[in-house]
């Protein structure tokens, strides 16, 4: 199982990029200070487009910035998925469906059956 390591990283610039040098990082969409560190220094990374705390604020998700954000990056060699968190009309809580590198393709993921999906196509 890979560990990503949630960013922003807090502390100088160069701290952050000694910590993240080499380990997996996931960037949300609202708060990417350090997407240039993790592109340059991790070894794969993963994009949030951060549904879940907009929507604990009750605010809403810029889907088209999200989406076009991950068709910029998604063919960097460290690109490797992205969560986009859809709301469930049925729940009025989010879901999760992935777009994995290279494979444009996603899954579905209701709560409970995400890390099943995810290991099927061997991420």
């Amino acid at each position: 199982m890979i560990h990503y390591h949630g960013t922003p990283v807090g502390g100088k610039r160069e701290d952050a990029a000694k910590f993240l040098a080499g380990r997996h990082a996931l960037v949300p969409f609202p708060r990417k200070d350090d997407l240039g560190i993790v592109a340059d220094v991790c070894k794969s990374f993963v994009f949030d487009n951060g549904a879940f705390s907009v929507w604990k604020k009750g605010g809403q998700v810029d889907v088209e910035g999200y989406t076009r954000w991950v068709e910029d990056w998604h063919r960097h060699p460290g690109f490797t998925w992205a969560l986009i968190r859809t709301s469930s009309t049925a729940t009025k809580r989010p879901t999760m469906t992935w777009f994995g590198s290279g494979l444009r393709s996603s899954a579905a993921c209701p709560s409970g059956t995400c890390m099943s999906r995810l290991s099927a196509y061997n991420v």
